[in-house]
């Protein structure tokens, strides 16, 4: 009999935290929205149930920044007591991504080591896309597909009344007690999303969500700004053949209704101090009359907050009614889904946005109609591409009037087509993807056409060319381009051609100071380089670090930061 439910956000990372990383709150630490509303939909609907959210890896950045130092087996026994103390009958884990799909089974094995009896279940994309992969894994009871609200009080209900999991739960797989696989697709999502009850966010650590690492940053800063996440929709109607969105949430549109969202945004406001709001649904803006109708009820309710979207804003979608709607309810934070610039591969890939040249023309709209922030990703090596095509997106990503460019190497996730593509052509091979360490086979593509170490090389030239060396806010707008270098810098704190982007931005702003020591710090990285391997991300999804040294790039821009301090130096004496 399950009484007592724990659901487990596993910690984020793959092997260690980066100490300086979660110190300088770099760490992204996000409220776990999917169980807080499989939490409250379990307490309406079975409130004999006692459940409880365990978020492992809010409490793993908390315990670092106490103890200033990164001991995982001290982090792992903390779950185990955790796991001993509430003593649950079932545990529920969350894997949003298959690349953290190594943490969350290493959480269901030490709930087994603890509790050997209880009942383990994963929800989340990684085992919707890949659930017989995650069934591999012995100490792994049931997964369930999609969203989980119901089906998994489904699950609980079946089981506390010894009923067949497959024939009442709605999105299911597991094997039986004989060994044979069973499987039960999703067959219907919650019609109606205003039904299910706000996120359950009483175990939440929403003061260290407030604080902690969001792109809204990038605009924001940190001053008095307190950041909480939720949902207005659910659903994707696109067919991107990289993505596996539309497959989770389904193609269906499905909006909550404004007034709902709003008294959901006012409860976080007066119960938590949250004055920005970012929406992690994937296409908010997809139905023009919807986000119209969120933007005046946001708007009237006078809140006196700033909001934003985590997904990607649909280009096509960004009318010049629908940008003055955004700004005037406090959105002016623009995360463009441009994708590429070629327009082969747009149509390749199915994105819905047919005019390459329109993402240019959005752009100016979104400049002239206010003092907005605009970035937009670019992905770069899908399967069918020549190396021609590739340079020709990252040309037409510098062309564009863009804050930040976001450039990314193509990742085949599992269960979408571009991965199926990928094992046809025998580009990839399938393998135990939870296997530690076997997530860095997806970032290695090579085709006949190119090769990883090509790909990786010529996206961070660009990268390092258009948001550092050239960063467009340097003179302009050098305040906005600092909290740009400080948001890299939360992640990656040895990445040197920020802390020289940042030294140029106080330069610019006559704060020799500041710009002296950010010049010192990057010489002094650049000079390290030339005998010590430094770690850094090569972009904000990558989960492997790449070896850089930084004194070559330098040199490749011809960029001699000695020179530049002695000058510096030498002005600022004059001046004194």
């Amino acid at each position: 009999m399950i009484n007592r439910v724990l659901l487990i956000q596993p910690f984020s990372v793959v092997g260690a935290y980066n100490l300086e990383q979660v110190m300088l709150k770099g760490q992204n630490t996000e409220a776990p929205l999917g169980l807080g509303y499989i939490s409250s939909f379990l307490k309406q609907s079975m409130p004999e149930i006692d459940v409880e959210v365990f978020d492992a890896d809010a409490i793993a950045s908390e315990h670092i920044t106490r103890a200033g130092i990164v001991n995982m087996d001290d982090l792992w026994g903390i779950i185990r007591k955790k796991i001993k103390d509430f003593k649950p009958d079932a545990v529920g884990v969350s894997c949003l991504f298959h690349s953290s799909a190594p943490t969350a089974h290493k959480t269901i094995d030490e709930c087994k080591k603890v509790i050997p009896d209880c009942v383990t279940v994963i929800g989340g994309n990684y085992p919707s896309a890949s659930p017989k992969d995650a069934l591999k894994n012995p100490n792994l009871s049931y997964v369930i597909f999609s969203e989980g609200d119901s089906s998994f009080t489904q699950l609980i209900r079946s089981l506390n009344n010894a009923e067949e999991p497959l024939n009442n739960v709605d999105g299911i797989a597991y094997y039986d007690g004989e060994g044979n696989y069973k499987e039960r697709s999703k067959e219907k999502m919650i019609d109606r999303i205003e039904d299910i009850p706000f996120p359950d966010r009483s175990n939440f650590h929403m003061d260290l969500y407030a604080v902690g690492r969001a792109p809204i940053r990038r605009m924001r800063g940190r001053e008095g700004v307190r950041i909480g996440t939720l949902t207005a929709s659910r659903g994707c109607p696109f067919l991107c053949t990289f993505c596996s969105s539309k497959d989770f949430w389904g193609q269906t549109l499905r909006y909550r209704e404004p007034a709902m969202v709003v008294q959901e945004m006012r409860e976080m406001r007066d119960n938590y101090g949250i004055n920005c709001f970012v929406f992690n649904d994937d296409n908010i803006l997809s139905v023009p009359r919807e986000i119209i109708a969120l933007t005046k009820a946001i708007k009237d309710a006078n809140l006196g907050i700033t909001w934003a979207s985590g997904g990607g804003m649909q280009v096509s979608a960004l009318s010049p009614k629908v940008i003055e709607a955004l700004y005037e309810s406090g959105c002016n934070y623009f995360n463009l889904a441009i994708e590429s610039g070629n327009a082969a591969t747009l149509k390749r890939i199915k994105k819905p946005l047919k005019d390459k040249d329109a993402s240019a023309k959005v752009i100016e709209t979104i400049r002239a109609a206010g003092d907005g922030w605009i970035c937009s990703n670019f992905i770069t090596g899908f399967p069918f591409e020549t190396q021609e095509d590739i340079v020709e997106n990252l040309d037409y990503c510098q062309s564009l009037d863009l804050d930040w460019k976001c450039i990314f190497k193509f990742q085949p996730f599992p269960g979408t087509a571009d991965y199926e593509t990928c094992v046809e052509k025998g580009y990839l091979k399938p393998f135990e993807l939870w296997r530690e360490g076997g997530w860095g086979d997806m970032l290695t593509l090579n085709t006949e056409n190119f090769d990883s170490d090509w790909v990786d090389n010529t996206n961070y030239f660009v990268n390092l060319k258009t948001n550092f060396v050239n960063n467009i806010n340097l003179y302009s707008k050098p305040e906005q381009a600092i909290r740009d270098f400080d948001y890299i810098i939360e992640i990656v704190p040895d990445q040197a051609f920020a802390y020289y982007g940042r030294g140029e931005a106080y330069n610019n702003m006559g704060n020799i100071d500041a710009a002296l020591q950010n010049f010192k710090i990057a010489a002094s990285l650049a000079e390290n380089s030339k005998t010590l391997e430094v770690n850094c991300i090569k972009s904000a999804s990558a989960i492997l670090y790449a070896k850089i040294k930084w004194f070559e790039h330098f040199e490749t821009f011809d960029i001699d930061l000695e020179q530049k301090i002695k000058g510096i130096s030498s002005a600022s004496l004059e001046v004194s």
